[in-house]
């Protein structure tokens, strides 16, 4: 599945690979009028081109809803780089055929770059051929595991109407807070650790193959927060339904009743 990913992305978008930046499309957004995005008090017709332009610890804001534009970020991992999108209660939508809604994808180096993508939707309505996992809301992989992309999803709403709503691959995600639904797992994570604070994750019951939350090889999902959470006793033979974090700051692991 990661080969196939990496090659259609390297098909789709050229084999460039750009140092902490972005490939751009030439299509992307040319015909914008109003401003996508903003770093600091700088202004870009697209959010390519702000994603082009951002720098480690900055931050892009979100002017308005985004749609039917397949978003994909390379960098490196050879230098820090940090970066937020806040979406701004706006929502990123993509319809496209096997097309995740945002795209994260890392390699070449031994630092671990990090995205943070808060305040906002991802949905995406894309349709998957025959077993392709390629329509998820938001996929996260690291391109040659010399390094593990961390994505940090804070008070964020992702679904996806033909595959998980997040596909981690040899990567981490840190849910600080979502409400994440999806056609066939909630979370899928593969080769690489999920931590959850809070969140609700849900499949239908009759369409799930795996469940709400899926580990797979190495991978494992947490749900022990800093600060307690309570969750279902059986929330790790929990499947097709849904699955819920609640994070309280004033429960302490070792309060006699943090369990």
């Amino acid at each position: 599945v990661s080969l196939k990913m990496r090659n259609k992305i390297t098909k789709r978008l050229g084999s460039l690979f750009l140092s902490a930046a972005l490939l751009l499309p030439a299509a992307a957004g040319a015909f914008a009028v109003e401003p996508q995005a903003q770093i600091g008090t700088t202004q870009y017709t697209t959010l390519w081109e702000a994603l082009e332009k951002v720098q480690d610890g900055q931050t892009i804001e979100i002017l308005r809803d985004i749609s039917n534009e397949e978003l994909t970020l390379f960098c490196s991992c050879e230098a820090s780089f940090n970066i937020t999108i806040d979406l701004n209660d706006h929502t990123m939508y993509e319809s496209t055929t096997n097309s995740p809604g945002f795209s994260y994808i890392a390699g070449g180096g031994s630092v671990a770059p990090k995205v943070t993508i808060r305040d906002g939707t991802i949905r995406c309505t894309s349709k998957a051929t025959v077993g392709s996992p390629y329509a998820s809301g938001i996929w996260v992989e690291s391109m040659d595991r010399t390094c593990r992309p961390v994505l940090v999803l804070d008070n964020m709403t992702t679904s996806t109407a033909h595959d998980a709503g997040v596909n981690c691959i040899d990567a981490q995600a840190n849910v600080m807070g979502a409400a994440i639904s999806a056609y066939d797992d909630a979370i899928y994570a593969q080769d690489g650790p999920v931590y959850i604070q809070a969140g609700n994750f849900y499949t239908p019951n009759d369409v799930s193959k795996n469940g709400a939350l899926v580990a797979k090889n190495k991978a494992t999902i947490s749900m022990t927060a800093q600060d307690g959470i309570i969750r279902p006793e059986n929330w790790q033979q929990q499947k097709s339904t849904l699955v819920r974090a609640i994070w309280f700051k004033d429960v302490r692991p070792y309060d006699w009743f943090y369990d």
